[in-house]
């Protein structure tokens, strides 16, 4: 038998210190990932194990793969002179609902409440706060209301006036708490004005350990959001002796509770509920909603069997690897019975959706990360969204997700569709979507180059590339090639984890093909449209963009096409020029079925879609009936 490799200690020295982020480090040796390193207490260096030969000068690190790959300034192509060539059109349709960031018409009132800085013991035995703050509508009526629970991320626990801070806790001498659950209240004051009370809570407690644990602490955030729930129950109910008196007696429905997590914190909701569907049925909390927001995804939790929105701030310059996705993607890979959305912001960055964590909105531990950290893929200035601009997105689309879930408003839902134009409140354009309803019909998920999830035969011709890449581990983790950045097949690097299947395909000539047989006697009554899961190679912007069409036919012979056009298709997504290496989002493109004049929807029989540019280079993820 061989001796096993022997394992040497590395350590890599960074340039600046850093405690507060939400990602971990990874070790890279050249462009291998060694593994997720330990940060030291000072925050100046990260150490790693390994049985791979290293040379120390090769060592760098990254956060969460975020900085994976990197291409040098000298191999970056200059941005095409003038407009893309072959930019499809728009091809968005206006939100026929009220604008979701609109104020609402209850009058709010805004309360805090704690019960000491070590009130609850996590489950990893650490002692940590139970502090908070409720955003509730004045006039709580005679209905119950639903209830919205909104935890932030790992951040700085304690700061002061001269701008220092730290992650001790409870706070030392000299130091007073952040109030990191402050930062959102503009969020909080829009879904109370709209009837929905909402619980704003601290975890300061829990960054002064979290990175010491093999599960990163995320359990226990869980646990905290579950306990603040359970004491809210008997606040709502019997314990009128509480911090609130009578005020919400019998006034909350937790049956119908949405939860919001920022960065560490969108984890931690996911970790929540998981614990609460183990409990005994009694015991639970009706939690319809869940809503990762520029999330970290160390466990690979699945959020399926709720419904759930993740928000990707495509200039994040803390989770950069955009590993939110994978929420999306884990919980969408078969049809669910509950809906599921994706949302990527072009130009938001990691911190601007906490107002507290914005420069100029606390004396302590602000950043402007994206200028920090993102500036290759993002690097021009005007393309950064402004703190106003970043909020009006997030409150505009979390607010939707959340007042359809809560509010039964399922008309917010079309939000997402990848075909609706941003509504004003919203602030920004640039947003690339993919919303998977419930009991869909999966047409083509990729598990099979030649055949389609229906059982009928899949053609393509005229490519010069027919490429699997992505799903089970050990498949290809590129798509693109080797320096691409594509967030939704780079998988963590401590885990087997799958990833998102897709097939690339690229041609050289209009006319190319790829097409999908759906057999006979298939049953397609009582769907609305074709959704395609689609994203292209961004990094050559001297190519153009992509140009496609969609044609379908029936049994009876008819046919009929339409162009495919929208921002999932546009270079990078959202935006006409190139970025540094912008990562490759794969979102959707919903078409009508009634845009098939002349096609019987019911009796489909084949589904293609056609290159209609000169070249491109796409993949695509799956192909449904919705």
């Amino acid at each position: 038998m061989a001796a096993p490799e022997q394992r040497v200690p590395v350590v890599v020295q960074l340039p600046t210190p850093e405690l507060g982020r939400d990602a971990m480090p990874v070790v890279m040796a050249g462009n291998t990932p060694l593994g997720y390193g330990t940060l030291s207490e000072d925050g100046r260096s990260v150490g790693i194990t390994t049985d791979k030969p290293v040379k120390q000068d090769e060592l760098r690190v990254v956060w969460s793969g975020g900085s994976l790959p990197n291409r040098s300034a000298a191999a970056r192509p200059a941005p095409a002179a003038g407009p893309p060539r072959n930019e499809p059109a728009p091809n968005l349709v206006p939100l026929t609902a009220s604008d979701p960031g609109a104020p609402g018409p209850a009058a709010i009132a805004r309360t805090q409440y704690t019960l000491g800085d070590t009130a609850f013991t996590t489950p990893s035995g650490h002692r940590v706060e139970i502090t908070g703050e409720v955003t509730y509508p004045v006039d709580l009526g005679a209905t119950k209301r639903p209830v919205a629970v909104l935890l932030h991320g790992r951040h700085g626990s304690c700061g002061n006036a001269q701008g220092k801070w730290n992650i001790k806790w409870p706070c030392p001498a000299g130091f007073q708490r952040i109030p990191n659950e402050q930062g959102y209240r503009p969020l909080a004051d829009l879904l109370a004005g709209h009837g929905i009370v909402v619980v704003s809570i601290a975890a300061n407690g829990i960054p002064g350990y979290d990175n010491g644990l093999r599960d990163l602490g995320q359990p226990d955030r869980g646990a905290l959001v579950l306990r603040h729930l359970e004491l809210w129950r008997g606040w709502a109910g019997s314990d009128t002796g509480g911090p609130f008196g009578g005020t919400f007696h019998e006034r909350l429905d937790f049956g119908n509770v949405g939860l919001m997590g920022h960065s560490r914190g969108g984890e931690g909701i996911v970790q929540a509920a998981q614990q609460n569907a183990r409990r005994p049925v009694a015991d639970r909390f009706g939690i319809t909603a869940l809503v990762p927001l520029a999330a970290t995804d160390f466990l690979r939790a699945n959020p399926r069997g709720t419904a759930s929105l993740s928000v990707v701030p495509y200039c994040d310059g803390d989770v950069a690897g955009l590993e939110g996705v994978h929420y999306y993607d884990d919980a969408t890979t078969t049809a669910d019975t509950v809906p599921h959305a994706l949302l990527g912001v072009m130009g938001a960055n990691h911190n601007f959706f906490n107002t507290v964590w914005t420069p100029g909105g606390w004396e302590a531990g602000t950043l402007d990360d994206g200028a920090t950290y993102a500036a290759e893929r993002c690097d021009r200035p005007g393309r950064w969204l402004t703190p106003e601009q970043q909020l009006g997105a997030g409150n505009a689309y979390v607010g939707g997700f959340l007042r359809a879930r809560l509010l039964g408003q399922s008309e917010y839902d079309t939000l997402f569709s990848g075909n609706t134009a941003s509504p004003p409140s919203a602030k920004t354009a640039g947003v690339v979507a993919s919303f998977t309803a419930p009991n869909r019909l999966v047409i083509n998920d990729q598990a099979d180059l030649g055949k389609n999830a229906l059982g009928g035969e899949v053609t393509a011709a005229g490519f010069t590339a027919q490429q699997a890449c992505g799903g089970k581990p050990g498949a290809p983790i590129r798509c693109f090639g080797e320096e691409s950045a594509e967030p939704h097949v780079t998988s963590q690097w401590d885990g087997p984890f799958p990833s998102l299947p897709q097939v690339r395909l690229a041609w050289d000539k209009p006319g190319a093909a790829w097409s999908n047989a759906i057999p006979a006697g298939t049953k397609l009554s009582g769907f609305q449209a074709l959704r395609i899961r689609l994203t292209h190679e961004a990094w050559n912007s001297a190519a153009g963009l992509p140009g496609l069409s969609v044609s379908v036919r029936d049994f009876t012979g008819n046919t009929a096409s339409t162009p495919l056009s929208g921002p999932a298709l546009r270079l990078p997504p959202g935006d006409a020029d190139s970025w540094g290496n912008p990562p490759a989002l794969v979102t959707a493109i919903t078409v009508p079925l009634s845009a098939f004049a002349g096609v019987d929807p019911e009796r489909l029989r084949t589904i293609t879609i056609t290159a209609t540019s000169q070249t491109g280079n796409i993949t695509v993820a799956d192909l449904s009936l919705t």
